[in-house]
């Protein structure tokens, strides 16, 4: 009975122990902390200065609170050693006010959410109330399938600010662009067929080639080892030729010139959108912003993110710097907020006013119509995970595999490693 009572007592201490933690992690700060992987740690333009440039800009937070933002490392183990202890802090009940995110193209950076989908539930506030009392943003005008990719049975647990979607150009007439991944396998078309085969070569065959792949929720894989292997081996078959290509990948159309690794394309005759097997475009997340669910300073991270949400600060123009502007060097704010590949704005009517994007990209009145066009087709829209970021290793892994025998063993031990990190999530 003495020893029941004493192990009670050693957990009620352990519990009170954990909670003073907690309690002491709650304790608001004097600063709002914005942590992020969008930039370098040691960029000149694109930091701490900036944002506070912008939050001047437009009045200042409610409390005139400062900010501290954290641009996360880029790479490496000393990433992964900053990760792991962010991610200790939210399991303890502290961490950032704020989480600006984007989802690199590369299969081997280590992201702070790896499933930002389980994420959502686990970390961030609902940002329901800015729809009504939003002073920048203008919730009503933005893409309603874009923004339903960061809603729970919570609310809208996160807001994604850029996206992109697969298209080709090519400076030739295509007569029949297929309709789905199905009748791109059929095609004939050499400059349609190439369309395919570029984008696919870029690191995008998760997103034309597949929709769902995994269930989140159910912690399993939506997809078979046998479609998958199908589909890589699908993919497999649009050949590409660098040299003598007659199309190029793009991930939106907010330019007169599209550069890929041989240099700089004019504008496309024809745009080629890439549909994917349900016969629509599949659209990927680029970037998104979230707030904390532990944070003490609610009033300042949801008006940070009211302000980051507006189509001026989604310009990523120096607007707040008359000598950027002159320059017309290094004028914009956390440009890979659009990520490497590019991006469209969260709002379909962005360009309508004649913003642009860095200056350097417009859209004529021809394109913005393609735009809110190619818009409307979307028919699946993700963030990416590290189970797509396996999948562009696999893809990477089978494109320099010597038989099907090979790539069947690649697919197999791919698959079996997304379904240990679904269990483990």
């Amino acid at each position: 009975m003495k020893k029941g009572i004493a192990v009670l007592l050693t957990l009620v201490c352990l519990v009170t122990i954990l909670l003073s933690s907690c309690e002491k992690r709650r304790k608001p700060t004097d600063t709002l902390w914005i942590v992020t992987n969008v930039g370098f740690p040691d960029e000149e333009f694109g930091g701490e200065d900036d944002l506070r440039h912008i939050i001047e800009y437009l009045g200042g937070l409610p409390s005139g609170i400062d900010i501290e933002l954290e641009v996360l490392p880029l790479e490496g183990a000393e990433l992964h050693t900053r990760l792991t202890s962010l991610r200790t802090e939210l399991l303890s009940g502290g961490g950032p006010d704020v989480f600006l995110m984007y989802a690199p193209p590369l299969p081997d950076r280590e992201l702070l959410f790896q499933i930002p989908e389980i994420a959502m539930d686990k970390y961030f506030m609902p940002l329901d109330e800015l729809k009504d009392n939003a002073k920048f943003m203008d919730w009503d005008a933005m893409n309603d399938k874009i923004l339903a990719a960061g809603h729970s049975d919570k609310g809208q647990m996160l807001l994604p600010m850029f996206y992109g979607y697969n298209v080709a150009g090519t400076d030739e007439p295509v007569d029949n662009i297929p309709g789905s991944w199905d009748e791109a396998l059929e095609i004939s078309d050499k400059a349609a067929r190439e369309g395919y085969g570029a984008a696919i070569q870029r690191g995008r065959f998760r997103d034309v080639a597949l929709t769902e792949v995994a269930d989140y929720e159910n912690e399993s894989m939506a997809i078979t080892e046998e479609e998958l292997n199908r589909r890589i081996k699908e993919a497999l078959s649009f050949t590409y030729d660098e040299e003598n290509t007659r199309a190029w990948a793009m991930t939106e159309l907010a330019g007169e010139e599209e550069s890929t690794e041989l240099g700089i394309h004019g504008e496309a005759e024809t745009i080629i959108p890439l549909y994917n097997t349900e016969g629509g475009l599949t659209a990927k997340i680029n970037s998104y912003i979230a707030v904390n669910q532990n944070t003490t300073h609610k009033e300042d991270a949801l008006t940070l993110v009211d302000m980051m949400m507006n189509r001026d600060f989604l310009t990523l123009e120096g607007f707040w710097s008359e000598r950027r502007t002159m320059d017309k060097s290094a004028m914009f704010l956390f440009n890979n907020l659009r990520a490497w590949n590019g991006g469209n704005p969260i709002y379909d009517d962005f360009f309508d006013d004649g913003r642009s994007i860095m200056y350097a990209f417009t859209l004529s009145e021809e394109r913005r119509a393609l735009q809110k066009e190619l818009a409307e087709k979307i028919s699946f829209v993700y963030i990416p995970t590290v189970i797509d970021q396996e999948l562009i290793k696999l893809f990477k892994e089978c494109m320099t595999a010597g038989s099907d025998e090979e790539i069947d063993k690649l697919v197999s031990k791919c698959y079996t490693t997304m379904n240990m990190m679904l269990a483990e999530s």
